[in-house]
């Protein structure tokens, strides 16, 4: 006998002893009753907690990963009745949120070195130096009350603009008998700056302060002859300076982080001169007058692990203009003495100097003293020539195949150019006459077509 028909019997049996107002056929619909709401309760349960399951499940399977294999157990029972949410006891109160306070902007991120001031009145140009093809300083001198008057300027928009900035606290000159002057100028970024001559200034806040460094590899006092950067930092020429002015002549080759002053000796040219140092891509050139015993010069070559020396066509080589590692040309001549004659060869090679091609005749332009040289790439170079009357630049577009006057300048006196050199196949600049005051002279030069006409650049702010 099941539970059901227990509980008939059972409610049969009581019905002797108490017999409800709706009689024992009431009982019974009532029992009925009760069985189908128990049939219904057996289906629906597992249904609800099917779809529940499923519920859960689901959001776990599209997550991916350990969690979609997980088996999902301990799932509380589905509610039978619906559980009303609470009256609110007071009507809910809307709080306006507070407008949000403007975000300043973060700060530039790129270094703009010192604010700058005025330029100095009556300015002249003497070293020219660009990190790119809008960016750049001078280094020169002007009129002052209280000497030194070595002065800086500097443009952020290629030559169109000028500031004054800070300069080193020391005398400016070429060729100066003073031991702590500056003739040249080279930054290597927008911090790192170099002034050098009869000795080494450097700044690394983009001009704001200067400091002497008193000791360059070893050698003091130092007598920077020449000063340049690589990818692989800073190069320079140093020899020893002696009290009577000038340079021992005995030359190392040293090299720099452009971040700091500590230069270290790569090599040591003794007991050969130095005529002249280039540098093209990670390569340092010079031009070495052999020592005692020997005559003549040669190449020495530098690609940042080993130095070696390489054959020079003729005796008479003193530049060279790398525009890469490898493809330099080579410019060998005598200059004008004593009214004699004076001369101009051309060379070029695609080797580091290995082997030399001679190449055509580029003219004696202004005159046959050749005081720079320089090869923007792309078939473009520029010869700075002069004379006594004049000076003049010579300028190639095809490869050194022909060569054009292209700036002519009648001014009298045989002032030279200096700091001839490219940015890019492009931009270029060019110093005439560095740091004289006579009408004409410290003047910067500055072309954007790869040296095919100049312009004089003006120092305004």
């Amino acid at each position: 006998m099941n539970t059901e028909d227990r509980l008939t019997e059972l409610l049969r049996d009581s019905a002797s002893a108490y017999t409800p107002p709706e009689g024992l056929h009431g009982i019974e619909e009532k029992v009925a009753g009760h069985r189908r709401a128990r049939r219904i309760r057996r289906i629906a349960l597992p249904v609800a907690a099917a779809v529940l399951i499923a519920a859960v499940a689901v959001p776990l399977a599209l997550r991916g990963g350990k969690h979609h294999a997980e088996r999902i157990t301990g799932l509380p029972p589905a509610p039978t009745t619906a559980v009303p949410a609470p009256k609110p006891t007071t009507a809910p109160t809307t709080v306006a949120s507070a407008a949000p306070k403007p975000v300043a902007a973060p700060p530039s991120t790129v270094f703009q070195g010192p604010p700058g001031g005025p330029v100095p009145s009556g300015f002249l140009a003497a070293s020219a130096t660009f990190v790119s093809p809008s960016k750049g300083w001078v280094l020169g001198t002007a009129p002052c009350a209280s000497p030194p008057c070595t002065s800086i300027v500097r443009t952020t928009d290629g030559g169109k603009t000028w500031k004054g900035i800070p300069a080193p606290r020391t005398p400016f000159g070429l060729g100066s008998n003073d031991p702590a002057a500056v003739a040249y100028l080279r930054f290597a970024n927008d911090r790192d700056g170099f002034a050098f001559g009869t000795s080494l200034w450097t700044t690394h806040d983009g001009g704001a302060h200067w400091h002497q460094v008193k000791s360059v590899a070893g050698v003091s006092p130092a007598y920077v002859m020449n000063l340049a950067v690589t990818p692989d930092g800073v190069y320079a020429v140093v020899e020893g300076a002696v009290p009577a002015g000038g340079s021992d002549g005995h030359g190392r080759l040293v090299r720099a982080d452009p971040h700091g002053d500590n230069f270290v000796v790569l090599h040591d040219f003794a007991p050969n001169g130095v005529n002249s140092m280039s540098v093209g891509g990670r390569t340092v050139y010079t031009t070495l007058v052999l020592g005692p015993g020997a005559s003549g010069v040669v190449l020495g070559r530098y690609d940042g692990q080993q130095f070696v020396t390489r054959a020079l066509p003729d005796s008479t080589c003193t530049r060279t203009a790398p525009s890469s590692a490898t493809d330099l040309l080579l410019l060998c001549g005598e200059g004008e003495m004593s009214g004699g004659f004076g001369s101009r060869t051309l060379y070029g090679s695609t080797n580091g100097g290995d082997t030399w091609t001679k190449l055509p005749d580029p003219g004696q332009g202004a005159g046959w003293t050749t005081t720079g040289l320089a090869d923007a790439g792309g078939g473009h170079a520029v010869i700075a020539t002069s004379n006594a009357g004049g000076a003049a630049l010579l300028v190639t577009t095809d490869d050194a195949q022909h060569w054009a006057e292209t700036l002519h300048l009648d001014i009298p006196g045989g002032a030279e150019w200096a700091d001839l050199g490219f940015e890019n196949r492009s931009t270029g600049v060019v110093v005439y006459g560095p740091g004289l005051s006579s009408p004409g002279l410290g003047a910067l030069y500055r072309t954007t077509d790869g040296g095919v006409t100049w312009s004089k650049v003006t120092f305004s702010a």
